[in-house]
């Protein structure tokens, strides 16, 4: 008798997190742990950090600070998509205030981004949709885009 779950299992996805503020850095990092066919890799607290531990690690999904210190998010999606075109780049951000960020990073090869105030549930399931290579947005700049209200440089 196999001890293997019956039923569809899914593929593995890996994930290193990138955020200054500790307790942000290592919850993210836990509820990402906890889920099923999610593997961390590390953790880091600033851009630096985060680059050389992609040099070691070069996960399916980077999920990080759109205002890490040393070097910002924008900067390491740029390097991210330049050195490891195989790794997606999630956002995780205080707020859609924050729009002229996102779109230069969207625009620097983010595949999306979520909310600092995601659900743990929708954390994980941000990761996974970006790891199968779809483009997260909130409805908020979602919605500007569509409108054409957002900064018309995006394209």
């Amino acid at each position: 008798m196999s001890s293997r779950p019956s039923g569809p299992t899914r593929p593995v996805v890996t994930v290193v997190v990138a955020h200054d503020r500790p307790l942000v850095r290592l919850g993210s990092a836990a509820v990402l742990h906890t889920a099923p066919g999610v593997v961390v890799l590390g953790a880091a607290a600033d851009g630096v950090e985060l680059l050389g531990l992609l040099a070691e690690t070069q996960p399916h999904v980077v999920v990080l600070d759109l205002r890490l210190p040393l070097l910002d998010g924008v900067a390491v999606t740029v390097a991210v998509r330049a050195r490891y075109p195989g790794s997606r780049v999630l956002l995780l951000t205080d707020g859609d205030e924050e729009e002229d960020g996102l779109l230069e990073a969207l625009r620097a090869g983010a595949s999306g981004y979520v909310l600092g105030d995601v659900e743990p549930a929708a954390l994980v399931e941000a990761v996974r949709v970006v790891a199968a290579g779809s483009l997260i947005v909130g409805a908020a700049l979602r919605n500007r885009l569509l409108s054409g209200t957002a900064n018309r440089s995006f394209a």
